[in-house]
């Protein structure tokens, strides 16, 4: 078993609405046999005038495998008090994806 590590950064654009998801990826030098992935950190915040956060929501989900590339999906989720998502929002999240890697060589 090789462990390897890779930082990656999905970008959310300003937009309305509920929670957003978005695609990430990483890739390995090395076939990957499993992989996690987690928040390594994330920077979201509403775009325009100052509200009162009420709840924000980031999730790394649907990790998936195919030979050194690792697939995953990023949900960013951000409204305030109202109880609405009726706010533009935006933001960053960096996912830190942990690869078991073949051994053997090269992908």
């Amino acid at each position: 078993m090789a462990l390897a590590f890779e930082t990656t950064e999905v970008k959310f654009y300003p937009a309305k609405g509920g929670t957003k998801s978005l695609p990430g990826t990483a890739t390995f030098k090395r076939a990957v046999r499993a992989a996690d992935a987690s928040v390594k950190g994330f920077e979201l915040g509403f775009t325009g005038d100052d509200h009162h956060l009420f709840m924000q929501q980031i999730q790394v989900k649907n990790v998936k495998t195919n030979g050194p590339t690792v697939t995953f999906d990023v949900d960013l989720g951000l409204r305030d008090k109202s109880g609405h998502y009726d706010d533009t929002y935006e933001g960053k999240v960096w996912v830190l994806v942990t690869a078991d890697t073949d051994e053997r060589g090269d992908a």
